[in-house]
């Protein structure tokens, strides 16, 4: 693997880095320990209105993930389900049985290297599945994201 060397050091910090690549240092299911990036993609679970079931869905689907086995031994996926909701959702109240979050989307979007896996980690609440969960509130984004 070669490494791109390119840009400032603050740039190089916010570049995503390739699956496979081990994240920073992040809180995990059994302590402390590197996550690796992981070659899958993003699933969007969007809902029309309330009552379409979006919430249910994506809690289900993390839940899924998160106590799918794993392909190797020392292999475990954390998903997140993150409330994109214009105006704020319910994911809080129906996904937090665990740990209540300690920010938002928006106190998130603000935190300085946002794109390291132990901020996100840090800003989300947890579900008993071990599911991350990033909840919105009705606030605007702080840089008018939405």
């Amino acid at each position: 693997m070669t490494v791109d060397e390119s840009g400032t050091a603050a740039e190089r910090i916010e570049r995503p880095a390739p699956p496979g690549s081990p994240t920073d240092i992040v809180r995990l299911r059994s302590g402390n320990g590197l996550m690796v990036r992981a070659q899958m993609p993003s699933i969007l679970v969007l809902g029309s209105s309330g009552g379409a079931g979006t919430t249910t869905t994506a809690l289900g689907l993390a839940a899924a993930i998160a106590t799918a086995p794993p392909a190797t031994p020392d292999q475990c996926l954390s998903p997140v389900v993150v409330d994109a909701s214009p105006c704020g959702g319910d994911v809080k109240e129906r996904g937090c049985d665990a740990a209540d979050p300690a920010g938002t989307v928006q106190t998130w979007l603000t935190m300085q290297h946002r794109s390291f896996a132990s901020k996100v980690v840090e800003a989300c609440g947890e579900t008993s599945a071990e599911t991350g969960i990033l909840p919105r509130t009705a606030d605007p984004l702080p840089m008018r994201e939405s």
